[in-house]
């Protein structure tokens, strides 16, 4: 669909605006549920599905490795401290 087809011509006059408001509004709708169905949802009553169910949040997987990656600095700290300490004060 292109962009002229999905939101009209980029200058209208105001009687065709007021005129076709109703169509406007059934061609949103029909936006919509093609939409839906196209990402694998069904229409239903015309609704689509919340925003947080097709788009989830990566927010535990970058928490899941930030805490990795810092568990794993902190032991190369220890190693390479202890590592440190044994050939400087040969213990």
């Amino acid at each position: 669909m292109s962009r002229v087809e999905k939101f009209g011509k980029k200058r209208q006059r105001e009687h065709d605006t007021t005129q076709s408001l109703g169509a406007d509004i059934e061609a949103s709708a029909e936006i919509a549920a093609a939409s839906a169905e196209l990402n694998g949802w069904s229409a239903g009553e015309g609704e689509l599905p919340p925003r947080r169910d097709v788009y989830p949040s990566h927010r535990f997987k970058v928490t899941y490795w930030f805490y990795r990656v810092l568990i794993f600095l902190f032991i190369m700290l220890a190693a390479g401290l202890l590592m440190w300490g044994k050939k400087r004060y040969g213990l």
